[in-house]
């Protein structure tokens, strides 16, 4: 389920028939379906480094204040929080803000649960994974597919 700048916000839509699974989507509700697929085994392996981050949603109203770590730690939190708040972001990224050493802060605000890490999707050597996402919305007139359009 997607809501404003949270994008796994709740309820979720299992890859398999899952009978403890008990949610069911509601009118007015706003889902992103990711698919994966892999000309591979078709298992994906977290691998490191990491490509994407996210501000974890409990930690998007801190303040810096709040922030453990080093001086230079919240400065960058501060940052990303201004420039991406809950939105996923990528390493890259923080280098065109101007920011040319942040890995150690970034590892800090990972571990300590402030941003959250999301691996790259890889399957084994040789082969192909490629990832396509659909957003929707559940209307009282049925689905309406927000990113369809003639480019499909």
């Amino acid at each position: 389920m997607v809501d404003r700048y949270k994008v796994h916000s709740g309820k979720s839509i299992p890859l398999h028939r899952d009978d403890k699974c008990k949610d069911r989507m509601e009118v007015g509700e706003v889902y992103a379906c990711e698919t994966f697929a892999s000309s591979g085994r078709g298992k994906i392996d977290d691998f490191k480094p990491t490509s994407h981050f996210m501000i974890a949603p409990e930690a998007a109203n801190f303040s810096k204040s709040m922030i453990q770590g080093t001086d230079q730690t919240r400065v960058l939190f501060d940052l990303l929080k201004k420039n991406f708040h809950t939105l996923a972001w990528n390493p890259r990224w923080i280098t065109s803000l101007g920011v040319e050493r942040y890995q150690m802060q970034l590892d800090s605000l990972v571990k300590n649960g402030y941003v959250h890490d999301y691996p790259k999707c890889i399957d084994k050597a040789g082969c192909y994974v490629s990832q396509f996402e659909h957003t929707f919305m559940i209307g009282e007139w049925g689905k309406e597919v927000f990113t369809r359009g003639d480019d499909y």
